[in-house]
């Protein structure tokens, strides 16, 4: 399976998305990368949140000379943040959060890995597979406005920094064309 870039999230915010991130995560495989490393963060304006339980990784994978296939769902967990990461450029008044993967997910995420790595040491050229995030965004109380920008970043390493993937992008891009109005409300 060729280099994926992981997190393939967003997009329909093609125009904010930071060239230095992106040549750094060209040099990554979601397959050999180790999941209990990946985090996401978003940098939301008030009144937009995501939903409970909506955000995942999904990881595929087929071989075009057997016909095999392999797709996995992992669930990312959502963390508390302890003060604002160093380094992060997001608008004070952002809403912060973040996610990683479930560690009750991680054991079948490696085997899962390991089951696409084999793949690929049989033959490299007929794997190929996706890697992508997908989170559903909630309003809250009359929800965010048109104008309002959010960003993505992403942590790579456990102790890496979160590197920015999308920077200062419309929230209606964010949200992949959704109409905000047409946001369910937060629980």
């Amino acid at each position: 399976m060729k280099r994926l870039l992981p997190f393939l999230l967003l997009t329909s915010a093609c125009t904010s998305l930071v060239p230095s991130t992106l040549l750094q995560l060209s040099k990554l495989s979601p397959v050999t990368s180790d999941p209990g490393g990946f985090a996401v963060l978003l940098a939301l304006p008030e009144g937009l949140d995501i939903l409970p339980d909506s955000a995942k990784i999904l990881l595929t994978a087929e071989r075009s000379d057997t016909g095999a296939a392999s797709a996995g769902t992992y669930t990312l967990q959502r963390l508390p943040l302890a003060g604002r990461p160093a380094g992060l450029v997001a608008a004070e008044d952002a809403v912060l959060t973040s996610y990683r993967v479930n560690p009750a997910d991680l054991d079948d995420f490696r085997a899962q890995q390991a089951t696409i790595r084999a793949w690929e040491a049989e033959n490299d050229a007929a794997t190929s597979g996706a890697f992508r995030v997908t989170l559903e965004g909630c309003r809250i109380g009359a929800g965010p406005e048109e104008t309002d920008k959010g960003s993505v970043y992403l942590r790579i390493e456990p102790d890496g920094n979160f590197l920015p993937l999308v920077r200062n992008a419309a929230i209606r891009n964010l949200l992949d064309a959704q109409d905000i109005a047409d946001l369910a409300p937060c629980p």
